[in-house]
């Protein structure tokens, strides 16, 4: 069942009698048309990210400082990943939002089944990158290529779901354990649309930070990565994910409104409605 939307306020959305483009430059006119807003989502998931992003990033040692840090971030991830979804939702659906306020309130709203998500991605990551770790010690060759290669499979995959579970856990009124079950059945049933965003994704974050490094020279090459990751590197990935996905999501969110409507309407109308004996 769909959530009902309390966070947007009235706004200027997209008028439903507008020409459909074709999907680039539907996009393109999309992230022009909410950039500053894009850069104020970019500060604010950066904000959250910061303990991740100092642990991958400083030569620090000692296993009590990225603990401490881990369980920072995972108090941050998850419920951050809620509220930004929901924005891209909205953006992507032609409604409005506000950013700031939108977002935190998403943000407190979610915060339980936000957190365990969060949880669940950093726990699965870890383990996938101890598997990967460990195999590729103790084995060698095509042996080791191949164990590599499946567990790689299943990070893509896994990161593919994480696309569809964050904007249910806003958009239905559902268990953690239904989105997990929804999001395995969109995944696999359009995979081709969610490889395509994958691959996107990997150009835009993994590939950026390789270019970055080989054509600009340290430390401005620094300096430029930084720019990059508190404007504009997370929002457009969150965009571009949810752009993708959205028309897979929005049929069903359509039909429940509508079923959610249907129910309404019974509910105030004037026919005697007979409950059956289960009921009574």
């Amino acid at each position: 069942m769909a959530k009902k939307d309390k966070y947007s306020k009235p706004g200027k959305g997209i008028k439903k009698d507008q020409p459909q483009k074709r999907a680039l430059f539907a996009f393109i006119e999309l992230y022009f048309r909410k950039f500053w807003n894009l850069i104020k989502i970019n500060l604010i998931m950066f904000v959250c990210f910061i303990p991740l992003i100092t642990a991958l990033t400083l030569p620090m040692s000692g296993g009590l400082y990225i603990i401490g840090l881990m369980l920072i971030q995972a108090l941050l991830l998850g419920p951050c990943l809620c509220g930004v979804s929901y924005l891209m939702r909205n953006y992507c659906a032609g409604s409005h939002a506000w950013v700031w306020s939108d977002f935190k309130d998403v943000f407190i709203d979610n915060y339980k089944y936000g957190f365990i998500m969060g949880v669940i991605d950093m726990v699965v990551v870890w383990l996938l990158y101890v598997a990967n770790s460990y195999y590729t010690k103790i084995t060698a060759g095509a042996l080791g290529d191949i164990f590599s290669a499946v567990i790689a499979v299943f990070f893509a995959l896994f990161v593919m779901m994480n696309m569809y579970i964050y904007p249910m856990i806003v958009t239905f009124d559902n268990t953690l354990s239904s989105h997990f079950k929804n999001a395995t059945v969109f995944t696999l049933a359009n995979l081709p649309r969610n490889v395509l965003a994958f691959i996107i994704d990997a150009i835009v974050s993994v590939g950026v930070v390789y270019l970055v490094y080989a054509v600009i020279p340290v430390p401005f090459s620094i300096i430029v990565m930084v720019v990059l990751l508190a404007f504009f590197v997370f929002s457009m990935v969150g965009l571009i994910n949810m752009f993708i996905i959205w028309p897979v999501l929005k049929p069903h969110i359509v039909a429940d409104k509508e079923d959610v409507e249907e129910d309404t309407e019974a509910v105030f109308s004037d026919e005697l409605i007979i409950p059956d004996k289960e009921d009574e």
